[in-house]
This record gives structure tokens, C-alpha cells and sequence, in this order.
């Protein structure tokens, strides 16, 4: 009898064969990362809250035109000499830029109630299923492009505080994920990160396998997904991961980088959240935890409750400058 660990191997070491392993009818190549996510960089929202405008810009990074989001406040019309801090937001497992842009509501309404002073939020296509990293063919490079192409874009399009002190992150499930592991290898371009509905970080001994896939769907597909932009090599995955990342970089974040998660008792997600969690306080990194009861994986219900003191979070991480303490 074949236990549970050698089922798990043996799927994935199929699926690998799948992605890599040339046919034995015909020579083919190996599909690209590209090839295999299939992903549409432009989808602009059927019908976006007031104070939303879709826009793309030309990533060399992806080899297309990309779509986002962006809210503006009211203020940014009726001050016209006043910069603003900067929010992005990335999107979940299988969206795009118009998936949550809805939450603009909820930032319109803070700030119209005087929750939270005016501030701009991008809502970002980071490729349905790419985890925000870079594939390793370079075929997709989701990284690169928020980083290196999106923000430098923002900043040169629109009235920002174009440094890390007017910058923050945030996501949810995958977004979350990838909001906190871009925030952990760049915190000289962020000041705060906030997680939603993820935990973002897991400690790697083996390969990842279908059994280690918590959300629900596809499992084969979405491993398939994964394998394609990260391969099958277990350094370059735990390179990537931000349980790795994290303590590299943990001299440069504590006390610079605001840290924030938020996560619902009914989440699938939670177990990671908890892995998270110790592994901040075991590099005693300050952050702060809410648990919000009876909400499953839900951005929407997770925004009701806790969107606005994300906000303020948010905001008490601005205008700090990377050498403070």
C-alpha cells in the first residue's frame, strides 16, 4: 500500500513531468510560464465606484499593455497642489485589477466620515495566479512589473508621495501572500504592510505538493500553476518564501515596516496566519493581529469589519522615514 506522503510525491512529481518533461509521441517544448497562466493584463471594471479610473501603461517586464485601478479622493480634484499617500492593493488567486475595486466604496466613505485623511489607492493586475513572484523562464514577471514599472508609473502619473514613506501595501489571500513578501524584500519602498485572509510564510523542508494546497478548487491546476513559475528546484522556492526573507531583511524592518494581519476564525488560510505570527514574534518583529470572528476567506466581509482600522493603520505608517525607530 502506497502511504499518504508517497501518494502526495508521486502527484507531484506527475505534474511536474506534465509542465517539463517533453512528450514521448513528439519533441515539444515545454510550455512557458506565459503559456501555461494564460493571463489578461487588462480588464477594466463594467462599473466602478465614483472616484475610480482604469488606465494602463507598457511593461517590458510582461510584454504587454496592463490595467489598474486607481481611486482618487475628492481632495485630489479640489486641492490641486497637494500630494497624496499611496495604497496598493493586490487582488487574490484568479483576479485581475477590477476584482475588489468595489472596496473603493469603503475608502471613499472613510474618508468622507473623517476616518482617515485622503489618500489614493491602485488596485493592481498581478496575473491571476502568479504569487506575485517572477517565473523562473522569465516569461512572466509579476514582480518586476509592480516594482519596477507600476510604482515608478504611479509616482510619475499622479500627485504621490513618491517614497516609501507615503507607500503602503496591502492584499488579500494570494495578495496577501504576495503584499507581505514584497513588503519584506523591499522595505525601502514601503511603510506598512497589511495581510488579509493569508499567512503569507511557511517553513519549506520538501517540495510543496497538492496536499499542501488549502484553498479550495483545482488542486492539480493550481500546483501545475505554481510549478510553472517557481520549478521544481526547493531552494529557489524557500529564496522566495517570506519565512526565509523575513529574517534577511528583519534588522531593516523592525520598527520601520508596520506589519498587520487580519484574518477571519472561519478562514482556511488561518493555521498559516498563526505560522506568521510566531515567526514575527520569534524575530521580535512588532505587528499587529486581529482576529475577526465567524468570517471565512472573504475580503469583502474582512473590509466591513477591520477595513477601516487598516486604513488608520496605514496611516500611522506614513511620513516615517526608513532611519526611524
Amino acid at each position: 500500500m502506497i502511504g499518504r506522503d508517497s501518494s502526495a510525491r508521486i502527484a507531484f512529481f506527475a505534474i511536474v513531468l506534465t509542465v517539463f518533461v517533453v512528450g514521448p509521441a513528439m519533441a515539444h517544448a515545454a510550455p512557458t510560464a506565459a503559456e501555461v497562466l494564460r493571463i489578461t493584463w487588462v480588464n477594466p471594471p463594467i462599473d466602478p465606484p465614483a472616484g475610480v479610473r482604469h488606465a494602463t501603461f507598457s511593461s517590458k517586464a510582461v510584454g504587454a499593455e496592463v490595467g489598474y485601478n486607481i481611486y482618487l479622493p475628492d481632495a485630489y480634484d479640489k486641492e490641486p497642489d497637494r500630494r497624496f499617500p499611496t495604497v496598493y492593493y493586490l487582488h487574490g488567486s484568479g483576479g485581475n485589477e477590477s476584482r475588489n475595486v468595489g472596496l473603493a466604496e469603503s475608502v471613499r466613505r472613510a474618508i468622507d466620515a473623517g476616518e482617515v485623511e485622503p489618500m489614493l489607492v491602485v488596485f493592481v493586475n498581478g496575473g491571476s495566479e502568479t504569487g506575485y513572484h517572477d517565473s523562473v523562464d522569465g516569461t512572466i514577471k509579476a514582480e518586476t512589473m509592480i516594482v519596477g514599472e507600476l510604482i515608478p508609473h504611479i509616482d510619475a502619473t499622479y500627485r504621490t508621495l513618491a517614497d516609501r514613506s507615503g507607500r503602503a501595501i496591502q492584499g488579500f489571500s494570494m495578495g496577501g501572500g504576495g503584499a507581505l513578501r514584497l513588503a519584506v524584500k523591499y522595505p525601502d519602498t514601503f511603510s506598512s504592510v497589511l495581510v488579509y485572509g493569508a499567512g503569507g510564510m511557511q517553513p519549506m523542508e520538501t517540495m510543496p505538493t497538492t496536499d499542501d494546497i488549502r484553498s479550495p478548487g483545482n488542486r492539480r491546476r493550481k500546483m501545475r500553476t505554481r510549478i510553472a513559475m517557481m520549478g521544481d528546484d526547493l531552494d529557489h522556492w524557500r529564496r522566495n518564501n517570506s519565512y526565509y526573507l523575513i529574517e534577511q531583511n528583519a534588522d531593516k524592518l523592525r520598527g520601520v515596516v508596520g506589519i498587520r494581519l487580519v484574518i477571519g476564525t472561519e478562514d482556511f488560510s488561518l493555521e498559516g496566519a498563526h505560522v506568521a505570527q510566531n515567526r514575527f514574534d520569534e524575530l521580535k518583529l512588532p505587528h499587529e493581529y486581529e482576529l475577526v470572528g465567524g468570517v471565512k476567506h472573504n475580503i469583502r466581509d474582512l473590509y466591513r469589519y477591520a477595513g477601516v482600522r487598516g486604513l488608520q493603520f496605514h496611516q500611522r505608517w506614513f511620513g516615517r522615514q526608513s532611519d526611524e525607530n
